[in-house]
């Protein structure tokens, strides 16, 4: 018996790229994934995925979510830093336009599908901050919260969104980008699969990247303090593009060595480490071009278009016949 996860990582209008693999893939093997699925999880654009899924979207329906309507909506932006880009209403903004917007306002309890997204409690007085994985595996303290709160609580990216403000379980709590925890969520799904009776060895996943972009720092750090690990060098520090909407340098090297650098292969490698050839990591390698998460330009939606369509399928198909079928 095979227990088996789709995967959805963070990424922004970059989940474009995933939702096309998707299709494809789906088109390859005849199987309809979503349905074969014990398990779907995702991280910020990853949970909008795994919210059109759930809510009975097939794959070509999401392609068209992200281009043209998720790329119409993040075209009008406001660009002071010191404001979210979006404020706080962009996911809404486009799914009410969706017919089957009705199904958002579910508690996770009553879909009928089990499900988790990623997020990050910031906390309160004397409420430390926290990872949160969101789901609706029995005895959930989450499983009351909407589909639509689950979502804002993942996507939520500093600098782009407003934090979600929800009360869950009677109160009052603040969320932010499920990245936060770490932009793919395939081992934390992994964990709560087992934590909740599968075995290990009967796992099966689909992971699906929002692209490879390479960092590295180039600059002679020998001689750095904090000041320049935190505001870089003010020279060519190397590949380190911004993290953040809004700003007019990469930002601190630290910072994307923390947020980025372990974002990068580390899930993936782990996952592959555990699961071997019942895991397959769909990630085209941008080969050094750079799309940022809010970028909706025609050339940024070309490339992942493009990017998307050429990727191989052929180990995701091998374990598709494998243990999908």
């Amino acid at each position: 018996m095979t227990y088996r996860i789709l995967s959805f990582c963070g990424g922004g209008i970059r989940g474009l790229l995933s939702a096309i693999m998707l299709q494809r893939l789906q088109a390859s093997t005849g199987v309809k994934l979503a349905d074969q699925a014990d398990l779907i999880v995702g991280t910020s654009t990853g949970s909008w995925i795994t919210a059109l899924l759930t809510a009975g979207y097939g794959p070509a329906d999401i392609v068209s979510f992200y281009n043209p309507l998720m790329a119409a909506a993040m075209s009008v932006k406001q660009t002071s830093p010191t404001k979210p880009e979006y404020g706080g209403g962009l996911i809404d903004k486009v799914l009410q336009t969706l017919p089957i917007f009705g199904i958002f306002g579910k508690p996770l309890n009553e879909l009928g599908r089990t499900i988790m997204v990623a997020s990050f409690e910031i906390g309160a007085e004397g409420i430390p901050w926290t990872p949160q994985l969101i789901h609706n595996f029995p005895n959930s303290p989450t499983s009351n919260m909407s589909l639509l709160d689950a979502v804002h609580c993942s996507g939520a990216m500093p600098g782009m969104l407003a934090p979600a403000a929800i009360t869950l379980n009677g109160q009052p709590k603040r969320f932010v980008d499920g990245a936060f925890m770490h932009h793919d969520p395939t081992i934390a799904a992994i964990a709560l699969a087992v934590a909740n009776g599968a075995a290990l060895e009967d796992i099966s996943v689909l992971d699906f990247g929002t692209g490879f972009m390479a960092n590295y720092i180039t600059a002679d750090v020998s001689t750095w303090g904090s000041q320049q690990w935190m505001n870089g060098d003010g020279q060519t520090d190397g590949v380190l593009p911004p993290l953040l909407v809004n700003v007019t340098n990469p930002g601190p090297p630290i910072f994307n060595m923390l947020l980025n650098g372990t974002s990068t292969n580390l899930m993936p490698d782990l996952a592959g480490m555990m699961l071997g050839g019942r895991f397959a990591y769909l990630n085209p390698d941008f080969g050094g071009a750079y799309v940022a998460e809010d970028d909706v330009s025609t050339t940024a939606l070309k490339f992942l278009s493009d990017t998307a369509n050429a990727f191989s399928l052929s180990a995701a198909e091998t374990v598709v016949n494998s243990y999908w079928s």
